[in-house]
């Protein structure tokens, strides 16, 4: 009852914003990044001094008020599908639109990527950790609203065998299936990512070499505009390697914009 009761209050939360003119809605987000980065930033920018010394500071605060804005464009986005004209997309082509893998990172506005994604009429499913908590299952509802189907795990080799087995039949009826790589891997490849060894999930490169399909990469930026999503084609022999170094390459030129609380794993 209490779960449903909060739903009921987050749906009601983003009519609102829906309601209100996006730059106001983004000024409410930017209001409370801020008021969190007072109250609660400082295990923010202690992760981010781990790997960034000297800009934990700096980072920590930009980063959360990227973050409220994030939360408050999610929560309208449902409501509001005309906010996605902002949202430049270069890359179409490269889609593996017959069935394939989308591998990508926790960087930008990845609730506007899938809902990018899931409304252009294209077959996607996303592996997911099941989560409980009310806000997980107020977004996933309107994800599944998109189109974007949903593939649950957790950390046992049986659930992960029965993901991947799942997301080969998706894929067989042409299905691109997202994995992020930074998602906490216990194994997978070792890297170095921002000067500290990481540990990446090869999941998504392991499927593609099994269902013989192609591999591309996917990514999010906010610009002064709104968001570029930029879609890549992974040709090269090690696709995991190259998100990897994608990836890094986006965080050092917009720190800020990579979302710091993932389970990152280190090596």
């Amino acid at each position: 009852m209490r779960r449903r009761l909060v739903i009921l209050a987050l749906d009601g939360l983003a009519r609102l914003l829906a309601w209100l003119p996006l730059p106001l809605a983004l000024n409410f987000g930017k209001g409370l990044g801020l008021l969190t980065y007072l109250l609660y930033g400082s295990s923010t920018v202690n992760r981010i001094e781990s790997f960034l010394p000297g800009q934990g500071r700096r980072i920590g605060r930009a980063h959360l008020v990227h973050l409220g804005m994030l939360i408050f464009e999610s929560l309208r986005a449902p409501y509001r599908p005309q906010d996605l004209a902002r949202i430049e997309v270069r890359g179409w082509e490269h889609l593996p639109t017959a069935g394939g893998v989308l591998l990508s990172g926790h960087f930008g506005n990845i609730e506007l990527l899938g809902s990018v994604l899931g409304r252009s009429g294209h077959k996607v499913a996303d592996l997911a950790w099941r989560a409980e908590d009310p806000l997980t299952q107020f977004v996933d509802q309107h994800r599944r609203a998109y189109g974007i189907k949903f593939i649950y795990t957790s950390g046992s080799v049986h659930a992960r065998a029965r993901a991947f087995l799942q997301a080969e039949r998706l894929i067989a009826d042409g299905y691109m299936v997202a994995f992020m790589i930074d998602s906490g891997a216990s194994g997978g490849l070792e890297m170095e990512f921002l000067g500290r060894p990481r540990k990446f999930d090869l999941g998504g490169e392991l499927l593609a070499r099994r269902t013989q399909r192609p591999l591309a990469a996917c990514f999010i930026t906010r610009t002064a505009q709104g968001h570029l999503v930029e879609i890549l084609s992974l040709l090269s022999g090690e696709p995991t390697r190259t998100v990897v170094q994608l990836l890094e390459e986006r965080t050092r030129a917009r720190p800020e914009q990579y979302l710091w609380f993932p389970p990152m794993r280190l090596a």
